[in-house]
């Protein structure tokens, strides 16, 4: 039986369930657990031309069950998958993810980590001691409030006045 395009519902031995359909599965002839199920799901884009693959060892599975509520689908081959693109992408994701880790600093309240963290989101922000410096424009001093914020010699006062309205907002 060609199980290609049959709804299934998996469940791996870390007891994460996985639902969507299989697109291809290779057995392992030596039952050692070294086969592959990769199974196609709904993407979590917002362009509904697009899908995920999860790809799984057969060693990680610890259960699948044949979803018989799902319609079976007629899936066509993976397309062409951009790897620049999608190189580009991850480097990005790793440069958000060094900044976010960065970021984290010793000795400073919880308040200034979660100011650090949300102005951060937006603009480039880095840690001078207890002080956070947002585009090396602005300087926001503890108590961290509007008033604690001065321009840097380089900084403009539009930027000034758009980090101190951010700081009024979270108060």
């Amino acid at each position: 039986m060609d199980a290609r395009g049959v709804g299934v519902t998996v469940t791996t031995v870390t007891g994460e369930v996985i639902t969507g359909h299989v697109f291809s599965y290779t057995p392992d002839p030596a039952q050692e657990g070294n086969g592959f199920l990769t199974i196609r799901q709904e993407s979590i884009a917002e362009d509904p031309q697009t899908c995920d693959y999860r790809m799984l060892r057969t060693a990680f599975i610890q259960d699948c069950v044949v979803d018989e509520n799902a319609k079976d689908v007629k899936l066509h081959n993976a397309s062409f998958i951009g790897l620049p693109e999608r190189m580009s992408k991850e480097k990005k994701q790793q440069e958000r993810a060094s900044r976010i880790a960065k970021g984290k600093q010793e000795g400073v309240s919880d308040l200034a980590q979660s100011l650090f963290d949300r102005i951060n989101r937006q603009m480039h922000c880095r840690w001078e001691g207890k002080n956070i410096i947002v585009d090396e424009v602005v300087k926001i001093v503890a108590p961290y409030r509007a008033e604690s914020c001065s321009r840097l010699d380089n900084g403009s006062t539009k930027a000034l006045q758009y980090i101190q309205s951010l700081l009024e907002a979270s108060q």
